[in-house]
């Protein structure tokens, strides 16, 4: 029994001196490497907070703490005095890294104590390419662009602040963070010149401000497509419609659209005003021309109109059109008869493409006139007429008056001739008298021989 507890007690305090031996060769541990921020850019200075960890049951004293960064780093303080670490407890040591050049460097911390010393290796990423601005579309010139605006970064970065220099309606752009990527819309008038892009932004508390040119595709912007349709060949005095096709072949809005058109040797009724065209958009709209003058006309057409931020643009469109030396009403057919007075009748025609209204044949011979109300007429039609009257005379005149579609009041002569039927006595043929005065000669003879016998 004696000998059992003596070997107890042996193997007890054999115990306890293997634990007390391997408490005393316990080591300090590096449990957390934080680095803020994890990647930094050249110039950057990043907050390292290292934190130890005493496992042992006594305090540790910590004799040195040195710091030895790779080629392209610095570090501050270099050395750091710790002291005391109390049993089974924590310590953050807390120093700043300088990112002097971009690659993968190594900062060696050295921790001497007491009981030994222990190497931790803390790797640092600089990195070399900064953030970046991108258009993903061409510019279209002379057009508003609204388009996507790209910015990339091979970090995260923080309160990202973008800055077109040059003239857009956004004049910054906000991101409260980009995390590789981020997109915002920005919109501008196009034109060839210079973008640059002033992009501000944090990594950690480390300010950045750089300044960068995209150099875009610039495509031809298609505009504002103009159709004139109207006939090649039109008569005098006639109202033909003008259709107008405005197509917005843009791929922006525009505004306040008005076209003028005008003619050198005639009149144009009607305006063209469109408040809005979208893009792709089309209107047509009419107008009418009445010709006063024979030969080739020019008819004009002068646009104006707006972008959305307010941006005027001017265009001129122009068409030929022969005018026929013919007015639109004809008079045909004309006939007269000169018994029992004088009659004279015809056609009126109507020749052009629109209607004519309150249309009067006149005919007047010498200084007797007399007038037949006609009516309307419509396009490639006519009317007959027919007028008697008294009056001397071997010629008439015949007019026809009429008002066109756009009320403008017009009138054709035409001249012609009366050819009268003059009645002459009849005589006998000079055989037939001769017979006669010979019958009367020999009625005479006789009657005068029977008087004698007698």
């Amino acid at each position: 029994m004696v000998k059992n507890k003596a070997y107890l007690n042996l193997i007890t305090t054999a115990i306890l001196l293997a634990f007390s031996i391997a408490t005393a060769k316990a080591q300090i541990a590096v449990t957390k490497v934080e680095l803020n921020p994890n990647t930094l850019l050249v110039g950057d200075v990043a907050e390292c907070k290292v934190t130890l960890y005493n496992p042992d049951f006594n305090s540790v004293k910590i004799l040195s703490v040195k710091l030895d960064p790779s080629y392209g780093l610095s570090v501050e303080p270099k050395f750091i005095s710790v002291g005391q670490i109390p049993k089974q407890s924590y310590y953050n040591l807390v120093f700043y890294i300088t990112a002097e050049r971009s690659g993968l460097h190594t900062v060696e911390m050295k921790v001497d104590t007491n009981n030994g010393s222990i190497t931790q290796m803390i790797n640092v990423i600089v990195e070399d390419r900064l953030p970046r601005v991108v258009i993903n579309s061409p510019i279209r010139l002379n057009e508003v662009n609204e388009i996507n605006l790209e910015i990339s970064s091979p970090i995260k970065i923080e309160k990202v602040v973008v800055e077109p220099m040059f003239e857009a309606e956004q004049k910054c752009l906000f991101f409260d963070t980009v995390d590789f990527t981020a997109k915002a819309k920005i919109k501008f008038y196009g034109k060839i010149q210079n973008y640059k892009f002033k992009i501000s932004f944090y990594n950690g508390q480390n300010l950045h401000t750089l300044i960068q040119e995209v150099k875009p595709i610039f495509i031809e912007s298609k505009g504002l497509f103009v159709n004139i349709s109207l006939d090649s060949n039109v008569y005098l005095y006639d109202v033909i419609p003008i259709k107008v096709t405005l197509s917005n072949l843009r791929e922006d809005g525009i505004y306040e659209i008005t076209a003028i058109v005008n003619s050198s040797n005639g009149i144009v009724f009607g305006n063209i005003k469109i408040p809005k065209l979208d893009s792709m958009q089309d209107k047509t709209s009419i107008v009418y021309y009445s010709p006063n003058k024979s030969g080739l006309d020019e008819i004009k057409i002068k646009i104006t109109y707006k972008d959305e931020i307010g941006n005027v643009y001017y265009l001129e469109e122009k068409k030929k059109v022969e005018v026929l030396n013919e007015t639109t009403v004809a008079i045909t057919n004309l006939d007269v008869n000169t018994k029992n007075g004088v009659t004279i009748s015809g056609d009126v025609s109507n020749n052009g493409r629109s209607e004519i209204s309150n249309v009067y044949a006149i005919v007047s011979l010498e200084s007797v006139s007399k007038d037949y109300f006609i009516g309307s007429i419509d396009p490639s039609d006519f009317q007959s007429f027919s007028i008697s009257l008294n009056g001397n005379g071997s010629k008439a005149l015949v007019k026809v008056l009429w008002t066109n579609k756009v009320g403008k009041n017009f009138e054709v002569v035409k001249e012609v001739k009366v050819k009268r039927v003059i009645l002459k006595e009849e005589r006998p043929p000079l055989w037939i008298v001769a017979i006669v005065v010979l019958i009367v000669v020999s009625f005479v003879a006789i009657s005068i021989y029977n008087y004698r016998k007698k």
